[in-house]
């Protein structure tokens, strides 16, 4: 998780100085054409106006909205998938997706057009989304579930929030002393150095941690489920016969089993009914809370990278220090604070 996080983070700043820039650039080229210097350089007092303001603004709002849509997503394929398939191999695809990123983080650096530039970073936009650091935290987390006793999960599982938080408190800062000394593109080549090696370590040393027994009776699960499902769907369709809204019905049904099955997560938090008849909410008070965390968080994190940049018109180097200590924070709370109140 170390890695993984301080590969994610390093580019965060440099990006976010970048992509002002070129919807700067795109907006006066679109909108005040005659107001572009000779030299072509927009100064960063005229970035300043509100229409480019407005077009940085949409951007930010639009990566909070992808990640949050593929973290619904990500997690449902995860959860489904990775008892069919094993861990691992989830894994390595979360992985290679942060490989991708990189990859076209980098290609953006060395195209000579704006257009070009912003359609790497489109790319770049989604495939950061999904392959989200949090996307390889839960997978290593069922990993350690699968391995660890019920005794030591709880000591287990900050220690891999820990790993995550302080990949991000140096990467802030080095990502955006590095841009400084060395440029975006030197540093674009290192994240891509560092999303390979995450690869070729858990294709060499990560184990399975859900067995060929375990898939299978999962496999198994699964198929009965569909079976179910599929005989049910055939009952229907027997009993509409004659309908001629049964095609429009089943094509609703199945939309909505779609959908269904991309929120599964969240269904997954409702209450349970004990033994005893009372209900247990403890599930759903948790899942609550993160929900009202995350929001919190989130906006925070969108808006101060804003404000620090639009407004203080920090560089990347100096708002790499102030979210350092952010995650210096965070991961306090995840190393020492969370274990001792378990």
């Amino acid at each position: 998780m170390f890695l993984n996080s301080l590969a994610s983070g390093l580019p965060t700043l440099t990006i976010v100085e970048i992509v002002q820039r070129v919807l700067c650039q795109l907006w006066y080229m679109r909108n005040r054409p005659d107001k572009i210097p000779e030299s072509g350089d927009i100064p960063d007092e005229m970035c300043q106006t509100p229409g480019p303001v407005a077009a940085f603004s949409a951007f930010m709002v639009i990566q909070a909205i992808l990640i949050s849509a593929a973290g619904f997503m990500i997690t449902s394929f995860i959860g489904q998938y990775a008892a069919l398939m094993g861990r691992k191999p989830i894994l390595l695809l979360v992985l290679l997706g942060g490989l991708a990123t990189a990859c076209s983080f980098s290609a953006a650096l060395f195209i000579p057009s704006y257009i070009g530039v912003l359609a790497f970073f489109s790319l770049w936009l989604i495939l950061s989304a999904l392959s989200y650091p949090v996307s390889t935290l839960m997978i290593i987390n069922l990993m350690v579930i699968d391995t660890a006793l019920p005794d030591e999960r709880t000591t287990r599982l900050a220690l891999i929030f820990g790993g995550m938080y302080a990949g991000e408190i140096p990467a802030y800062t080095i990502g955006g002393f590095i841009n400084r000394v060395v440029g975006p593109r030197v540093l674009s080549l290192i994240i891509i150095s560092i999303s390979l090696f995450q690869v070729l370590y858990a294709s060499a040393i990560t184990n399975e941690t859900f067995g060929g027994e375990k898939r299978e009776a999962a496999r198994q699960e699964r198929h009965e489920r569909r079976q179910t499902a599929r005989e049910r769907s055939l009952e229907r369709w027997a009993e509409q016969e004659g309908d001629s809204t049964r095609g429009l019905k089943r094509a609703v049904r199945k939309t909505y089993e779609a959908i269904r099955a991309v929120l599964d997560p969240l269904t997954r938090l409702q209450p349970v009914k004990r033994n005893d008849g009372r209900w247990n909410y403890r599930l759903t008070m948790i899942g609550i809370s993160y929900f009202l965390m995350s929001l919190s968080s989130g906006y925070v994190n969108v808006g101060l990278i804003a404000y620090l940049t639009i407004v203080l018109r920090r560089n990347p180097e100096q708002n790499g220090f102030i979210l350092t200590w952010i995650s210096a924070m965070q991961l306090t709370g995840a190393t020492i604070a969370f274990p001792l109140i378990s």
